[in-house]
């Protein structure tokens, strides 16, 4: 009987929870079928992948010294409340500051980019596949020295043409399309800067731009893959009522959460065990 090829899989993520958390899962389905995974992301991140037995590359730290820092963090702690409020009042009335502050963002991207290409050329002959999850194109994948497939650990509706704004919270089963135009505009108009950055950056490395170059923000979010796009999205909570997505290219896995950290399980301490009514937890 002939064995199955193995293949040797580099995998990369944001710098972000989601994103790592969907990453590592992957890694783990792809390492169980025999295939040999490394993890590439900050040194902080090492444990996760010596957890799992992942090879790991540490991102040069280096390279986002000389790039500026986002200040997005900050940001949110300032204007979290924004995004508490209801979707046509989300981005209606922003500053410039917050507009620039908001599009200094794409600084992180520039960074792990930058992180990305360096690992890439010292390990031109050591992988077969990357596997990144960076939300939106990343010009490290179009000079990779070999294949790279994406991974969208966010919410899947970019891909929906049909569908209501992105982060919008608007149901597909809303009928008036008003409220989607309206704040497709005011996002438009909060994210000016951001978008500009976004462009500018993707123009001076070459990258293809979007097919739609538009002011709707599902379209800078939206990825057309070389080879591969794998998104992570319950069959159940997907959109197939305003589908088709975009691109044949992108498969849905279904389920992709990885090993908890701690593994021992819960026991209900003997405090509580016998009494009335259910147990409920507050994070």
């Amino acid at each position: 009987m002939t064995s199955k090829t193995k293949y040797r899989i580099l995998m990369s993520s944001m710098d972000a929870f989601g994103h790592i958390n969907c990453t590592l899962a992957l890694g783990e389905i792809l390492a169980s079928y025999g295939h040999e995974v490394t993890f590439a992301n900050h040194s902080r991140h090492k444990k996760l992948a010596e957890e799992r037995n992942f090879k790991f590359i540490p991102f040069d730290e280096q390279f986002f010294e000389n790039v500026q820092p986002a200040s997005i963090p900050g940001w949110l702690d300032k204007y979290l409340h924004k995004f508490r409020a209801d979707a046509l009042s989300i981005f209606k009335d922003w500053t410039l500051e917050e507009s620039q502050i908001f599009g200094s963002i794409v600084n992180v991207f520039k960074r792990n980019s930058i992180a990305l290409e360096a690992i890439f050329k010292e390990n031109a002959n050591n992988f077969d596949l990357f596997i990144g999850d960076f939300v939106l194109m990343n010009p490290a994948f179009y000079r990779a020295p070999f294949p790279c497939a994406y991974l969208m650990s966010m919410n899947p509706l970019p891909l929906y043409p049909n569908g209501p704004p992105a982060w919008s919270g608007f149901s597909v089963k809303e009928t008036d399309h008003e409220k989607w135009n309206r704040f497709r505009e005011l996002c438009g108009q909060a994210s000016k800067v951001y978008r500009e950055n976004l462009y500018s950056w993707w123009r001076s490395n070459e990258t293809p731009l979007p097919a739609i170059q538009d002011d709707r923000v599902e379209n800078w979010f939206y990825v057309e893959p070389e080879q591969l796009g794998i998104y992570h999205y319950p069959e159940l909570l997907d959109y197939h009522e305003i589908g088709p997505i975009r691109s044949d290219k992108w498969i849905r896995l279904d389920c992709a959460i990885r090993r908890p950290d701690n593994v021992e399980p819960f026991e209900i301490p003997e405090s509580l065990k016998y009494l009335p009514g259910k147990l409920q937890f507050s994070w």
